[in-house]
């Protein structure tokens, strides 16, 4: 028996076999892919950026309420689950993905018109440092990164635990 022929030579047939599709799945069905959800995005952002700049939305509604109100839909999103209607959870689903979108347009769109409509300056002890003011434009983009795990995490947690064992 040769020392240099590995002990199982279908392994390594396989793994070519492997690394052909492989190389083949990335090079021919993801760039399309890609391309069209490239293409949907920036639609969609063009389209909500022009109608938010023409409905003038209230001050209130910011990238933060967005993502507060859509993790306020893991409750009815478990509940409805646990009842059996997994179409509608879905739909939340959906929505909350959605919702994740939403919020980084408006955090766009708010920034764009506080730079053309910047606010009053506040004088006295009421100027923000720069600390404060690096902690509140960072807070939203930290808030939405763990909030989207807050909601998604106990979905999943469910969903495992309706597994058959």
């Amino acid at each position: 028996m040769s020392s240099d022929r590995p002990p199982f030579p279908f392994i390594s047939t396989l793994k070519h076999i492997l690394s052909i599709g492989l190389q083949s799945y990335l090079n021919n069905v993801i760039p399309p892919i890609l391309s069209a959800h490239t293409v949907f995005y920036s639609w969609l952002n063009r389209t909500l950026t022009a109608q938010l700049e023409q409905a003038n939305p209230p001050k209130w509604f910011t990238a933060n309420f967005v993502t507060y109100g859509r993790t306020l839909l893991l409750f009815p999103s478990l509940l409805l689950w646990m009842r059996g209607h997994t179409f509608l959870v879905a739909a939340l689903v959906i929505l909350v993905d959605f919702g994740d979108f939403l919020d980084g347009v408006l955090a766009r769109y708010w920034v764009s018109y506080y730079k053309e409509h910047p606010p009053p300056v506040l004088l006295g002890p009421f100027v923000p440092s720069p600390v404060a003011s690096h902690r509140s434009r960072t807070w939203g983009a930290y808030a939405d990164a763990v909030l989207d795990k807050a909601y998604l995490i106990p979905l999943w947690i469910y969903g495992l635990s309706t597994l058959p064992p």
